[in-house]
Protein backbone atom coordinates (compact mmCIF):
# COMPACT_ATOMS: atom_id res chain seq x y z
CA UNK A 1 0.00 0.00 0.00
CA UNK A 2 1.24 3.68 -0.49
CA UNK A 3 1.54 4.54 2.97
CA UNK A 4 3.66 1.61 3.23
CA UNK A 5 5.84 2.75 0.54
CA UNK A 6 6.33 5.90 1.90
CA UNK A 7 7.40 4.57 5.17
CA UNK A 8 10.31 2.41 3.20
CA UNK A 9 11.17 5.40 1.42
CA UNK A 10 12.15 7.27 4.91
CA UNK A 11 13.77 4.30 6.22
CA UNK A 12 15.62 3.93 3.15
CA UNK A 13 16.98 7.54 2.95
CA UNK A 14 17.52 7.68 6.94
CA UNK A 15 20.74 9.00 7.78
CA UNK A 16 22.55 6.12 9.62
CA UNK A 17 25.64 6.77 11.84
CA UNK A 18 28.50 4.52 11.24
CA UNK A 19 30.45 4.10 14.56
CA UNK A 20 34.37 3.87 13.86
CA UNK A 21 35.01 0.36 16.07
CA UNK A 22 32.99 -1.85 17.64
CA UNK A 23 32.93 -3.76 21.39
CA UNK A 24 35.03 -6.95 21.86
CA UNK A 25 32.07 -8.62 22.20
CA UNK A 26 30.70 -7.46 18.85
CA UNK A 27 33.88 -8.40 17.36
CA UNK A 28 33.20 -12.05 18.74
CA UNK A 29 30.09 -12.67 17.58
CA UNK A 30 31.55 -10.91 13.79
CA UNK A 31 34.37 -13.66 13.65
CA UNK A 32 31.41 -16.22 13.90
CA UNK A 33 29.01 -14.74 11.48
CA UNK A 34 31.72 -14.39 9.03
CA UNK A 35 32.53 -18.00 8.42
CA UNK A 36 29.03 -17.73 6.50
CA UNK A 37 29.59 -14.22 4.93
CA UNK A 38 32.84 -12.94 2.80
CA UNK A 39 31.96 -9.65 3.35
CA UNK A 40 32.11 -9.37 7.07
CA UNK A 41 35.33 -11.93 6.58
CA UNK A 42 36.65 -8.73 4.32
CA UNK A 43 35.82 -6.19 6.91
CA UNK A 44 37.49 -8.17 9.75
CA UNK A 45 40.95 -9.28 7.84
CA UNK A 46 40.90 -5.57 6.08
CA UNK A 47 44.49 -3.69 7.20
CA UNK A 48 43.09 -0.46 6.24
CA UNK A 49 39.66 0.27 7.76
CA UNK A 50 37.54 -0.86 10.74
CA UNK A 51 35.21 -3.52 10.31
CA UNK A 52 32.04 -1.09 10.54
CA UNK A 53 34.07 1.16 7.73
CA UNK A 54 34.49 -1.63 5.27
CA UNK A 55 30.80 -2.20 5.62
CA UNK A 56 29.57 1.40 5.44
CA UNK A 57 31.62 2.36 2.65
CA UNK A 58 31.14 -1.06 0.48
CA UNK A 59 28.10 -0.42 -1.70
CA UNK A 60 29.72 3.44 -2.13
CA UNK A 61 32.45 2.56 -3.55
CA UNK A 62 30.71 -0.10 -5.63
CA UNK A 63 28.30 2.45 -6.68
CA UNK A 64 31.31 5.16 -7.51
CA UNK A 65 32.33 2.20 -10.00
CA UNK A 66 29.30 1.03 -11.25
CA UNK A 67 27.34 4.56 -11.35
CA UNK A 68 30.03 7.22 -11.47
CA UNK A 69 29.30 11.40 -11.71
CA UNK A 70 31.19 10.90 -14.89
CA UNK A 71 32.29 7.95 -17.54
CA UNK A 72 35.95 8.57 -17.15
CA UNK A 73 36.03 7.91 -13.40
CA UNK A 74 34.47 4.46 -14.31
CA UNK A 75 37.25 4.04 -16.69
CA UNK A 76 39.95 5.05 -14.02
CA UNK A 77 38.95 2.61 -11.55
CA UNK A 78 38.28 -0.36 -14.06
CA UNK A 79 41.86 0.64 -15.23
CA UNK A 80 42.94 0.20 -11.41
CA UNK A 81 40.89 -3.03 -10.77
CA UNK A 82 42.70 -5.20 -13.90
CA UNK A 83 46.03 -3.26 -13.10
CA UNK A 84 45.59 -4.41 -9.74
CA UNK A 85 44.54 -8.08 -10.46
CA UNK A 86 47.70 -8.57 -12.91
CA UNK A 87 49.94 -7.45 -10.30
CA UNK A 88 48.80 -9.24 -7.82
CA UNK A 89 50.54 -12.33 -8.95
CA UNK A 90 48.92 -14.31 -6.15
CA UNK A 91 49.66 -12.30 -3.18
CA UNK A 92 47.58 -11.27 -0.56
CA UNK A 93 48.37 -7.65 -0.30
CA UNK A 94 46.24 -5.26 -2.73
CA UNK A 95 48.92 -4.20 -4.94
CA UNK A 96 50.30 -0.26 -5.40
CA UNK A 97 49.56 1.27 -8.99
CA UNK A 98 51.11 4.48 -10.05
CA UNK A 99 49.28 8.01 -11.04
CA UNK A 100 51.70 7.21 -14.31
CA UNK A 101 50.50 3.87 -15.28
CA UNK A 102 46.91 4.57 -14.80
CA UNK A 103 46.76 7.79 -16.60
CA UNK A 104 48.17 5.43 -19.26
CA UNK A 105 45.74 2.50 -19.29
CA UNK A 106 42.47 4.62 -18.54
CA UNK A 107 41.60 5.72 -21.70
CA UNK A 108 41.48 2.46 -22.82
CA UNK A 109 38.34 1.53 -21.21
CA UNK A 110 37.05 4.70 -22.81
CA UNK A 111 34.53 3.94 -26.10
CA UNK A 112 35.05 7.80 -27.00
CA UNK A 113 37.92 10.67 -25.98
CA UNK A 114 37.11 12.23 -22.87
CA UNK A 115 35.24 15.24 -22.56
CA UNK A 116 37.66 17.51 -21.51
CA UNK A 117 42.00 17.68 -21.34
CA UNK A 118 41.38 17.74 -17.37
CA UNK A 119 39.21 14.24 -17.36
CA UNK A 120 42.01 12.43 -15.47
CA UNK A 121 43.03 15.06 -12.42
CA UNK A 122 39.14 15.42 -12.06
CA UNK A 123 38.36 11.44 -12.20
CA UNK A 124 41.14 10.97 -9.70
CA UNK A 125 40.14 13.69 -7.49
CA UNK A 126 37.05 11.42 -7.48
CA UNK A 127 37.73 8.03 -6.98
CA UNK A 128 40.46 9.49 -4.39
CA UNK A 129 38.03 11.63 -2.30
CA UNK A 130 36.98 9.72 0.65
CA UNK A 131 33.04 8.65 1.84
CA UNK A 132 32.54 10.52 5.07
CA UNK A 133 36.08 10.62 5.68
CA UNK A 134 36.01 6.78 6.15
CA UNK A 135 36.97 5.07 2.78
CA UNK A 136 38.07 5.39 -0.59
CA UNK A 137 37.55 4.11 -3.58
CA UNK A 138 41.27 4.18 -4.75
CA UNK A 139 44.02 5.33 -1.74
CA UNK A 140 46.40 7.41 -2.10
CA UNK A 141 49.89 6.19 -0.71
CA UNK A 142 52.59 8.86 -1.65
CA UNK A 143 52.87 9.16 -5.78
CA UNK A 144 50.59 5.51 -6.29
CA UNK A 145 47.43 4.04 -5.13
CA UNK A 146 45.63 1.08 -3.80
CA UNK A 147 42.51 0.16 -4.93
CA UNK A 148 39.60 -0.59 -1.36
CA UNK A 149 39.88 -3.74 -1.63
CA UNK A 150 36.57 -5.24 -1.67
CA UNK A 151 35.99 -2.93 -4.46
CA UNK A 152 38.71 -5.05 -6.07
CA UNK A 153 37.28 -8.24 -5.08
CA UNK A 154 34.28 -7.67 -6.62
CA UNK A 155 35.86 -6.19 -9.59
CA UNK A 156 37.60 -9.05 -10.17
CA UNK A 157 34.25 -10.96 -9.93
CA UNK A 158 32.47 -8.70 -12.18
CA UNK A 159 35.72 -8.16 -14.93
CA UNK A 160 36.78 -12.28 -15.10
CA UNK A 161 33.33 -13.33 -15.66
CA UNK A 162 32.56 -10.54 -18.54
CA UNK A 163 36.58 -12.24 -19.61
CA UNK A 164 35.03 -15.42 -19.43
CA UNK A 165 32.10 -14.94 -21.66
CA UNK A 166 33.65 -12.71 -24.52
CA UNK A 167 36.64 -15.78 -24.47
CA UNK A 168 33.36 -18.70 -25.25
CA UNK A 169 31.71 -16.45 -28.06
CA UNK A 170 35.45 -16.33 -29.55
CA UNK A 171 35.56 -19.98 -29.73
Amino acid sequence: DAEELMELKKLAAARVNVHEGWYRDEIDRAHLAAAQDPLLRAALDDQNFSPPQVLAGTRWAFDLWENPRNRETRALLTAAIDLSRLLMDHHDETPLVSAALLERCAPIYLTRPPAHPAWFEESLHDATTPCRDAVWALIPRGESFQLFRPLLDYGQRVRSWRSEEHTSELQ
